[in-house]
C-alpha cells in the first residue's frame, strides 16, 4: 500500500471537493480492516499530509457511529516490535576515543528505538475527533489524560469546540478539576479565542484556591472590569516585583486600568 499512499490521499482530496459528496452516504463497514488500511496507507506520508488525510476522514464519516471505534483503536495502537527503526550503532570505523560516548549511550538505551510509529496514529485519531465535531468525549479524554504529547492540540480544540459548543460552565468545571498546568493552558486559549467570560469566573476562584502568585500572570485575559477588581483587591501585594503581571498586554487591552 505504501507506493499507492499518495494516490489514495489525492482521491480523498478530490472526493472532499466534489459537489456530489452530499448525495453519497459513506460508511465504515469493518473497523479493524479500515484501521489497518489507514495505517498502511499513511506510513510514508509526511506529517502535514497525514493530518490532512485524517481531517478529511473525520469530515467524511462524521455521522458514522463506527468512527468513534476507529478513533479509539488509533489512540491505543501500538506498532509491532519488528517495525521499530533501530539506530545503527556504528561499530565499524570507530576512533579510540569513542568508548566514553558508548558509556553515555548505554545510560539511555531507549534512545535506540524510534517511537514515531506509536505517535502518528495517535495524532490522526485526535485530528479525526476534532474535524468530525461529533467526538467531543475523545477530546475531553485527551485533555484529562496524563500524557502531555498532544495536550495543547486537545485543549485548543476543546476551547474552540462549537458544534455543539462546549458551554462556559462545562469549560470552567474542566479547568477547575484538571492540573494547574492544563488549567493555565485552558485560560491561555480562552484569552486567544475571546472567551473572556470563562476567565472572568475562573480567576477569582483560582486566586482563592491557589493564591495571588498563580493568577498574576493570567489576569490580562479577563475583561477590564475584572482586571481592575483583581488588582485593587490587594494592590500593594499584586504590584510587588515577585508577581509576573504582563504590563504590556494589560496596557494594550486594558488601557483604562493603567
Amino acid at each position: 500500500h505504501g507506493h499507492n499512499s499518495l494516490s489514495q490521499f489525492s482521491f480523498l482530496c478530490l472526493w472532499e471537493m466534489s459537489s456530489e459528496k452530499k448525495n453519497q452516504q459513506l460508511e465504515i463497514k469493518d473497523v479493524d480492516e479500515f484501521v489497518s488500511e489507514l495505517l498502511k496507507s499513511s506510513d510514508e506520508l509526511e506529517y502535514n499530509e497525514r493530518q490532512k488525510k485524517a481531517a478529511i476522514i473525520g469530515r467524511m464519516f462524521s455521522n458514522d457511529p463506527k468512527l468513534k471505534e476507529v478513533i479509539q483503536k488509533l489512540r491505543y495502537h501500538k506498532i509491532d516490535q519488528e517495525k521499530l527503526i533501530l539506530i545503527d550503532e556504528g561499530k565499524e570505523g570507530k576512533d579510540e576515543g569513542d568508548d566514553e560516548d558508548d558509556a553515555i549511550v548505554n545510560i539511555l538505551p531507549q534512545s535506540k528505538e524510534s517511537i514515531e510509529g506509536h505517535h502518528h496514529a495517535h495524532q490522526m485519531a485526535l485530528k479525526m475527533a476534532i474535524t468530525s465535531k461529533s467526538n467531543l468525549s475523545t477530546i475531553i479524554e485527551e485533555v484529562r489524560s496524563s500524557s502531555r504529547l498532544l495536550k495543547r492540540a486537545a485543549v485548543k480544540a476543546l476551547v474552540k469546540h462549537d458544534s455543539p459548543k462546549f458551554a462556559d460552565e462545562e469549560l470552567i468545571n474542566e479547568a477547575l478539576t484538571c492540573c494547574n498546568r492544563t488549567c493555565k493552558l485552558i485560560i491561555s486559549f480562552c484569552a486567544k479565542y475571546h472567551r473572556h467570560s470563562v476567565i472572568d469566573i475562573l480567576i477569582p476562584k483560582l486566586r482563592e484556591r491557589e493564591g495571588t502568585v498563580f493568577i498574576s500572570s493570567l489576569i490580562q485575559g479577563c475583561s477590564s472590569k475584572v482586571v481592575k477588581e483583581q488588582i485593587l483587591l490587594n494592590k500593594k501585594e499584586l504590584l510587588s516585583t515577585q508577581y509576573k503581571l504582563h504590563w504590556r498586554q494589560i496596557a494594550r487591552y486594558h488601557s483604562e486600568v493603567i
